[in-house]
């Protein structure tokens, strides 16, 4: 691809399915949540400058509200989560949402409560099997979850 030069406040490095990920503010722009960038096609860096008290601020603030909640690399809203699971299945909704609390438990299901940025929560959920977790909320993310499969099915040749 086209090469270009950014001008990034690092938060941190993270990694997810084999790659690792530099996440950052881009200066460049004024955005809520950061940017990732995969540290394979960084072809060179260096530090220009000390991050400024405001910058340090605003890494801290991102770190303790949102980076538990970053799955896949995928970005959108940042959202609160209502799902359902089967209590054999929460460790592994805990590896991907560092963030989960149990809501409240009956029998084998729980229901958990998660913080997390929309688009990579869908993605997930897309995978999971339909037996062990359910979306019960919010409505924006289920009808985001609804419409992907809709997508879907469309391509595949399926009802629509």
């Amino acid at each position: 691809g086209e090469e270009v030069e950014r001008d990034v406040i690092p938060c941190t490095i993270k990694s997810d399915f084999g790659y690792l990920y530099l996440i950052g503010y881009r200066e460049d722009r004024i955005d809520e949540y950061p940017a990732y960038f995969r540290l394979d096609r960084i072809y060179s860096f260096y530090i220009t400058r000390k991050q400024t008290m405001k910058e340090q601020e605003k890494v801290k603030s991102f770190m303790e509200k949102h980076y538990g909640g970053i799955v896949q690399m995928y970005g959108g809203n940042f959202v609160e989560i209502m799902l359902e699971c089967k209590e054999k299945y929460f460790s592994y909704v805990c590896d991907k949402f560092r963030n989960a609390k149990i809501v409240e438990q009956d029998k084998e299901l729980l229901t958990v409560k998660i913080s997390a940025f929309e688009d990579g929560f869908v993605k997930w959920v897309m995978g999971q099997s339909h037996d062990m977790v359910t979306l019960l909320g919010p409505e924006s993310t289920k009808n985001k979850l609804v419409e992907k499969a809709r997508t879907i099915i469309s391509k595949y040749g399926g009802v629509s």
